[in-house]
């Protein structure tokens, strides 16, 4: 009915209730998972993908500075500027 796209099953446990707890094996699927976000952050536009969109980009940034893979630049521009000093590159 809102033609979500399939690929959206891969980040759903993610939506889940907010005391779900998710085991570290579904991190392993990282790839996968930023690919769905980037799919619909990009390419997925409908009504409800703009109700989304600030959910999805919030789960991408927390999926990357997870694995270590968001720059210090994008930290200090996403973050508030006390977390972003707590927030440590390797």
């Amino acid at each position: 009915k809102f033609n979500i796209p399939l690929c959206f099953k891969i980040i759903l446990d993610y939506f889940s209730t907010p005391n779900k707890y998710i085991n570290k094996n579904y991190f392993k699927n990282y790839i996968n998972q930023i690919d769905a976000c980037d799919f619909m952050l990009w390419k997925w536009k409908t009504p409800l993908s703009r109700e989304w969109y600030p959910f999805l980009f919030g789960l991408k940034h927390d999926l990357q500075l997870l694995h270590d893979k968001l720059t210090c630049e994008r930290i200090h521009k996403t973050q508030t500027e006390p977390l972003s000093f707590l927030i440590k590159k390797k």
